[in-house]
């Protein structure tokens, strides 16, 4: 995600989410333990993540990368937000915030080859290790590098089946009875049983990626960090839900994270009021269940998906990116 990336009132962003504090807090989880994540980052990296609520540090390590940064570990302090239950990284850009689902977002900062930038990170505590578990219909967000063209956010569907066989189409609703994807890709799944890992490949046997997958109680997400291997999803990150898990309602708050700009929506009904780094920005309304099933479309076109998990993502129609948590 590049320093161009800006936050706009447009995000409304979409159905869903940061301000100051002092002190330690929870985030969700009233443990004093550290919690460790396996996650992926908007690049295409994969990451153990750790936070010490307690101790108030943070410390990260890129396992495996699309642009050379495999084994690059980093720590920091945190300062905690009250405000919003999340913690700020100092020295860096960005939030850091997990739920009591086993859900995080956060926030790297590396060099992807054009200096140094802060990233989205999206990951979970427990991954899944069975494939037909997840198997299922998934609205999905991505953002995407492809070949030299600017890095952008697309939406669509996956459709993963208990073998491991997986399907993509962008743009379009693989539920529907007609499609007219901009892009079908399939390809196979194979997971590691150990980590839960799930190593995706196209039909032309490039790798794709790897999936990091969640289900609990229902709910099930995922995420997938592009490797650039087939080239037309390039490098990256996908993050989805299935369709039939959008709640019933969006009320409440939610915290977001945007390259260098983080911030809080506050939902009620359909009505969207936002701050944006502690800056009130307004509102705007959104649209359930647009363009279909398990998506929101806002006023401004932005579209986002949610879980009853308490995840979000949303894409942006000026190509931006945003992933997220509901505040338990």
């Amino acid at each position: 995600m590049e320093k161009t990336i800006k936050l706009t009132l447009s995000i409304s962003a979409v159905a869903l989410m940061a301000a100051c504090g002092g002190g330690g807090g929870s985030s969700g989880d009233t443990s004093a333990n550290p919690q460790v994540f396996t996650a992926a980052a908007a690049k295409g990296e994969l990451i153990s993540y750790e936070i010490d609520p307690n101790l108030l540090t943070y410390s990260y390590t890129i396992t495996s990368s699309a642009y050379g940064l495999s084994n690059t570990p980093r720590t920091g302090t945190l300062t905690y937000n009250a405000v919003d239950d999340t913690y700020t990284p100092n020295g860096m850009s960005g939030k850091i915030a997990y739920n009591s689902a086993g859900l995080l977002f956060g926030v790297i900062k590396e060099n992807f080859g054009s200096g140094i930038v802060s990233v989205p990170v999206f990951g979970m505590k427990t991954l899944e290790k069975q494939i037909a578990n997840v198997a299922d219909t998934y609205n999905y967000v991505s953002y995407q590098c492809i070949a030299s063209s600017p890095c952008t956010s697309l939406y669509g569907t996956i459709r993963v089946n208990n073998n491991g066989m997986w399907q993509l189409c962008q743009g379009a609703n693989l539920s529907a009875g007609s499609l007219s994807c901009a892009v079908t890709l399939s390809g196979t799944g194979s997971i590691d049983s150990s980590t839960g890992k799930i190593t995706l490949t196209d039909s032309n046997s490039n790798t794709t990626g790897t999936a990091l997958t969640f289900a609990s109680n229902g709910q099930k997400v995922f995420v997938i960090d592009l490797t650039g291997g087939t080239s037309t999803l390039g490098k990256g990150m996908v993050v989805a839900s299935a369709q039939n898990n959008a709640p019933s309602s969006m009320d409440g708050t939610w915290r977001y994270i945007r390259t260098s700009e983080t911030g809080r929506l506050v939902i009620n009904g359909t009505t969207i009021n936002q701050t944006i780094d502690g800056v009130g920005s307004g509102s705007s309304t959104f649209t359930p269940n647009q363009p279909w099933t398990g998506f929101a479309t806002t006023q401004n076109g932005n579209i986002a998906l949610a879980a009853g998990s308490g995840m979000y993502a949303a894409s942006f129609t000026d190509g931006n990116f945003s992933v997220g948590l509901k505040r338990d």
